[in-house]
């Protein structure tokens, strides 16, 4: 995945520090029991995201201590087995080794070797997700091969792409929530539209060098890889109107569990990031004890 919805830990409190980290490496453990330790390296920040909106009507889960396979020497807190991890964790396998085939299918030459070899290492633990959640498998084919054809296209409507995978990304919580739905459904929609436009901002630059598609390329003129200011503050602008709706969602989602690290998420850490990728200084690989001012 992207690893762009993070939450702005210096402004966390103690507890939800801990309880972020917690659920992280919990969800780390569940990919490792339920699809084998290959599938442990999955393991990111939007997904995290999406176990913490899942468990909000969870009753709150006890921290155990867990083996760090990263890590040996060190032993970490892991938020114990619940449902929502586990439909996490399926989630994640379907997203990712999904987009790596859609990439195997996308690349051209010695590049395509890296994707096509992960693929090739997730087939099986794919073929288990899907048999677990059959309608999101082919849903989520379905948008990924639409998302496709517009990018072969050159479509230069950055809502219409967006829109794409935002679709896929607001179904991820339907076979698992029970009653309204429709709030989930918005708030994931609208994070599904700030990863993708917020990704297209931050790659322009090597998308251009490279020639690979990107909206913002056919949208706008962008010489050298560069918007305009005014290009720029439009784009940004766009972005933001969806962490606004994102964070009207989250008030209309029910329960009360992970709510403040939520809030944390959509409220401070979205904006935050956007504003990094805007100056050109976010690095998706920091550490996430790093990220205090992204």
């Amino acid at each position: 995945m992207f690893g762009y919805i993070r939450p702005r830990i210096n402004e966390l409190r103690v507890r939800d520090e801990a309880r972020y980290r917690a659920a992280y490496c919990g969800l780390c453990r569940s990919l490792g029991k339920r699809y084998g330790m290959r599938c442990r390296f999955l393991v990111n920040y939007d997904i995290t995201f999406l176990y913490l909106l899942l468990a909000m009507q969870e009753e709150a889960k006890t921290c155990e201590t867990c083996f760090c396979p990263a890590n040996p020497l060190c032993r970490k807190k892991c938020v114990a087995e619940s449902p929502a991890m586990e439909y996490a964790a399926d989630v994640c396998v379907l997203l990712c080794a999904l987009s790596l085939d859609d990439a195997r299918r996308d690349t051209k030459g010695i590049k395509r070797i890296l994707p096509a070899a992960a693929f090739w290492l997730l087939k099986s633990a794919l073929r288990k997700a899907e048999d677990r959640h059959p309608a999101l498998a082919l849903l989520a084919k379905q948008q990924l091969a639409q998302l496709h054809e517009l990018e072969t296209q050159n479509c230069a409507s950055m809502d219409r792409v967006a829109d794409t995978f935002a679709s896929l990304l607001s179904r991820c919580a339907d076979d698992f929530l029970a009653g309204e739905k429709r709030p989930a459904q918005q708030l994931l929609y609208h994070v599904g539209r700030f990863i993708y436009l917020t990704d297209a901002l931050d790659d322009l630059p090597k998308d251009a060098a490279s020639g690979s598609y990107n909206p913002l390329l056919h949208r706008f003129s962008c010489p050298e890889g560069q918007l305009s200011p005014e290009d720029r503050a439009y784009v940004c602008h766009s972005i933001d109107d969806s962490v606004g709706m994102a964070a009207a969602a989250l008030e209309l989602c029910e329960g009360t569990q992970n709510r403040e690290i939520l809030h944390n998420i959509i409220y401070l850490g979205m904006p935050a990031l956007l504003h990094a990728v805007d100056r050109g200084t976010f690095h998706a690989k920091r550490k996430m004890k790093d990220t205090g001012e992204l």
